[in-house]
């Protein structure tokens, strides 16, 4: 490290200030720093431990309450701002990926079908979503409720999407169509 000279003139040894190279016989630097910048030096090392410190207690507060907060969902509750595909909505600018949910990519059978109920069942209305902390890709992974109702049963229940067990525990299982079943895939990430 090099500290610089300032113009008190109060010169004092400093160890980091004297230099071990050699030029052509001929050492560089003074070996003395200024009591100012001496003191200068120490402040900021005071202040990288101040930090340091700082930095370590919120971990450590961090570490003690996140267990706690973790066992309460997030709430999210807005308007719909956008229905991406039958288990994908926007909250405002959050997406929203429905747990346990499968819906039909839109190129795949009754992929237009299931966005077009999700548009019309949830777009432009107030939701209440339960966020569980994980995310896909850029979404937050959510049980969703329109007036008390869940999102995801009801997607399921009109025969526009399918049960995913691995993620639902099978919590909507009795509610899925036979013939959407029939109709639909169920993805290899679903599978328990």
């Amino acid at each position: 490290m090099r500290l610089k000279f300032d113009l008190l003139r109060k010169f004092v040894p400093c160890e980091a200030a004297h230099s071990h190279s050699e030029k052509n016989g001929r050492r560089f630097g003074s070996g003395f720093a200024t009591a100012r910048s001496v003191a200068a030096a120490r402040d900021d090392t005071a202040i990288w431990n101040g930090r340091q410190e700082l930095r370590i207690t919120f971990l450590a507060v961090t570490l003690l309450i996140a267990p706690s907060a973790m066992a309460d969902p997030t709430i999210l509750t807005g308007d719909v701002t956008k229905v991406r595909d039958g288990d994908t909505i926007e909250v405002g600018k959050i997406p929203i990926r429905l747990n346990g949910v499968s819906a039909p990519e839109m190129r795949e059978p009754l992929g237009h079908q299931s966005k077009s109920f999700m548009v019309d069942f949830v777009m432009g209305k107030r939701v209440r979503c339960e966020l569980d902390g994980t995310k896909t890709h850029d979404r937050w992974v959510s049980i969703c409720y329109l007036n008390g109702r869940d999102i995801g049963a009801a997607v399921i229940g009109a025969g526009l999407a399918l049960d995913c067990p691995r993620y639902s525990s099978g919590r909507y299982a009795k509610l899925e169509v036979p013939a959407a079943a029939l109709r639909m895939r169920l993805p290899k990430y679903c599978e328990q």
